[in-house]
């Protein structure tokens, strides 16, 4: 499982080999295309909607991004150069607002679901000092769905889980920022 933050950056050329599809108009590794397309469903049989509004960015897209003061993560070190993120929000209510987001049903759905399909909470509230980034309650990072429930069950974050000894199971694997593997679809 791959841990991409402010202290574990991409390369240019790692992001730059991501390959990707669209799903629901936006561009996601096409490893995982399958779980947010899941999710989506998901969400819709339940009766909320939910739309992906930011997936993968390319390195360069980001460094623009970063240089013109439009977002605080430098190329490589944001998960939407990974490309197992994305912003996920309401068709009626796609705004950052923290607040309004929050009182949308899909919210409240993606909140008690995503781990269901693979997807954890990737920036909580409360855990800016861990994370390295404000509280995104929109933002959404595939891990697998074992790996997700655990997440979810244990109250880390993704750099809290990683740092626990063997936190995937899988035999030899150390604790690593930048271990490869979970559930077999990553890379």
């Amino acid at each position: 499982m791959k841990l991409v933050n402010k202290d574990n950056a991409m390369s240019k050329e790692e992001v730059d080999a991501v390959k990707t599809v669209n799903v629901d108009g936006v561009p996601v590794d096409e490893r995982v295309a399958d779980a947010f397309e899941q999710l989506l469903a998901a969400g819709k049989e339940a009766g909320v909607n939910l739309k992906l509004v930011a997936g993968y960015r390319t390195y360069d897209r980001q460094k623009a991004s970063y240089d013109g003061g439009v977002s605080n993560a430098a190329p490589g070190t944001t998960e939407h150069n990974l490309g197992f993120s994305a912003d996920i929000m309401s068709t009626t209510e796609q705004s950052y607002d923290t607040a309004k987001f929050e009182a949308t049903p899909e919210y409240k759905w993606l909140s008690e679901n995503a781990a269901n399909y693979g997807f954890i909470l990737r920036y909580p509230s409360g855990k800016e000092g861990v994370t390295g980034f404000d509280y995104e309650p929109w933002h959404y990072r595939y891990v697998g769905v074992e790996q997700a429930q655990k997440i979810k069950a244990s109250g880390l974050t993704l750099e809290e889980y990683l740092a626990q000894p063997n936190p995937t199971g899988i035999p030899g694997e150390a604790a690593s920022s930048t271990a490869e593997a979970s559930s077999g679809t990553q890379g």
